[in-house]
């Protein structure tokens, strides 16, 4: 994600210069990976989220216990 902004960053900076011309086309497809590289780090966390979930599942804690700090079995 971080390459994908660096790069949107200098191809709007190239875009704006008026010296080096730069098409705004490139600053298009930067945005697009910009965006693309935000969705997959969002489903990246979702997918992990899940799988925290279904391993305390598959534990033995109820999801109804989930954050009350207390065993499933007294």
């Amino acid at each position: 994600m971080q390459t994908a902004e660096q790069a949107f960053r200098l191809d709007l900076i190239r875009t704006r210069n008026l010296v080096e011309k730069a098409l705004p086309i490139e600053l298009l497809n930067s945005a697009n990976l910009v965006t693309a590289a935000r969705q997959d780090l969002i489903r990246a966390l979702i997918a992990s989220d899940q799988a925290q979930f279904h391993l305390f599942v598959a534990l033995g804690q109820p999801p109804t216990l989930a954050g009350l700090g207390r065993p499933a079995c007294p």
